[in-house]
C-alpha cells in the first residue's frame, strides 16, 4: 500500500515543509544556480531554464503513490524557500526509502538543515512506517556526511571509484538508519 500522505505544511519549531510549486521557482532557482551548491548535486548550476524543468516534473507529483518515485519537499523559514529535503520510496522494497537534500547556503550552520533532515526521517518511519531509510553522498561532500550523522544516521560503507559522476569515478559514502534506531534516538523527543 501507498505510505499514508500527511497534512502538509509538516511543521517543525521553526520550518513549514510542504511539496515545492511553480511558484518556489525564484527561491530554489536562487540555489540550484549556484556552482558550489551544484558542486554535489546530479546537475550542474541551473539555468532559469533548468529549474523550470525541474520544477515542472518535481510538481507533478506531491505524494508518493508508488514505489520508485520521489517527494520532494520545499523547506520554508519565515515563509521563504530556503532547501528542499527529498524522499525516495525504494522500487524494490516498499519498507525502505532514501533521503537527500540541497539548501541555500545563507542557512550554512544555523541548523535548518538538521532540523529539516530531521522532521523528514520522522514522516519516513512514523508516518510512511518504512524499517530503513539510506543517504548517499561523495566521499568529499564534509557538508552531507556532517549533516546525516547529526541526525542519526551511520556510515556503512565507502565505496571507491563506485560511481561515474560528472564525468569522473567518485567514492561515495552510504549511510542509513533503522526505524528501532529513530525510536532508541527520538522517540518523542523530536516536536511535531
Amino acid at each position: 500500500p501507498s505510505p499514508v500522505q500527511p497534512a502538509y505544511p509538516l511543521r517543525t519549531e521553526r520550518l513549514n515543509l510542504r511539496p515545492v510549486t511553480m511558484g518556489d521557482l525564484d527561491a530554489i532557482h536562487a540555489y540550484r544556480s549556484n556552482p558550489t551548491v551544484a558542486l554535489y548535486l546530479p546537475h550542474e548550476p541551473h539555468s532559469r531554464e533548468d529549474t523550470v524543468a525541474m520544477l515542472a516534473k518535481m510538481t507533478e507529483q506531491s505524494a508518493l503513490d508508488e514505489p520508485g518515485q520521489w517527494l520532494d519537499l520545499a523547506v520554508e523559514l519565515d515563509g521563504v524557500v530556503v532547501g528542499e529535503v527529498v524522499l525516495k520510496w525504494d522500487a524494490d522494497d516498499q519498507e525502505r526509502g532514501e533521503i537527500g537534500f540541497a539548501f541555500h547556503p545563507s542557512v550554512k550552520g544555523t541548523g535548518v538543515a538538521t532540523e529539516a533532515a530531521t522532521a523528514v526521517l520522522r514522516l519516513a518511519f512514523e508516518q510512511f512506517g518504512w524499517h530503513r531509510v539510506i543517504g548517499i553522498c561523495s566521499i568529499l561532500n564534509l557538508r552531507s556526511s556532517a549533516l546525516m550523522e547529526r541526525i542519526g544516521m551511520r556510515r556503512e560503507a565507502v565505496f571507491r571509484d563506485a560511481e561515474w559522476f560528472k564525468g569522473r569515478w567518485i567514492t561515495v559514502s552510504h549511510y542509513a538508519m533503522l526505524q528501532y534506531e529513530w525510536r532508541a534516538r527520538y522517540g518523542d523527543a523530536v516536536p511535531r
